[in-house]
């Protein structure tokens, strides 16, 4: 419980690697985990909040070990520069009962599936950022009651498989990042020029004004 530092540690292990009960105000650093037990998860957090795990290599090769097991009321687990690989039939993050979380810069290697969502607690259970997914068996699974809204922003899912479990009324938003330059027929750069685009509907996107450079701010847009 309390506040925690952990931090430039390789830890090898036949239980979990790392378990925190009523954490908060907890930093995960640069950190190298290795289990080798059946359900010895990577990282198990349970009723913890306003966790950083950062720079931190996962590897489990047991079954039903998770890399990363947000196990119930989490708040605000923020998630960056993960490599996780399950060895064995185990999920890479799974997300139950949780809320406000976010991964960017992942590599999640699993061999279950990347992300399960196991039940939601928020409008937004997970929010994931420049990331990539490659699993033996969905990429993304949404699990039986989960029911909100997950966000994903240039996530590469290298077998492009999402499952929704019976009962699941989840939503997925999958976005990508856009870049426009404008220029002339010469070649030549061009400023002060605006930039619309329109979505499927015919509802505008978004509308910006190039720079000196003929370049608009990267956008953000949805794919579906």
């Amino acid at each position: 419980g309390g506040s925690n530092l952990i931090t430039n540690l390789s830890i090898i292990s036949a239980m979990d690697g790392i378990n925190l009960f009523y954490s908060g105000n907890t930093i995960l650093s640069n950190l190298n985990i290795d289990t080798n037990k059946s359900s010895a998860e990577g990282i198990n957090l349970d009723t913890s909040s306003y966790i950083n795990i950062s720079n931190v290599t996962i590897t489990t090769s047991g079954t039903d070990a998770t890399g990363i097991a947000l196990a119930v009321n989490e708040y605000s687990v923020n998630m960056s520069r993960i490599n996780i690989t399950t060895l064995g039939n185990a999920n890479g993050i799974s997300v139950q009962f949780s809320s406000n979380n976010s991964l960017d810069n992942a590599i999640i290697k699993s061999g279950k599936n990347g992300i399960l969502i196991a039940q939601s607690e928020s409008d937004y259970d997970i929010v994931v950022f420049d990331s990539i997914i490659n699993a033996s068996l969905n990429d993304t699974l949404f699990s039986t009651n989960s029911n909100k809204i997950i966000n994903f922003t240039n996530v590469t899912l290298a077998n492009n498989r999402i499952g929704f479990v019976f009962l699941s009324t989840a939503r997925l938003n999958v976005h990508w990042y856009l870049d426009a330059l404008a220029n002339y027929t010469n070649s030549s750069l061009a400023g002060n020029v605006n930039v619309t685009a329109r979505n499927v509907s015919g509802a505008i996107a978004f509308s910006q004004l190039t720079g000196s450079n003929g370049r608009i701010t990267r956008q953000t847009v949805l794919s579906y």
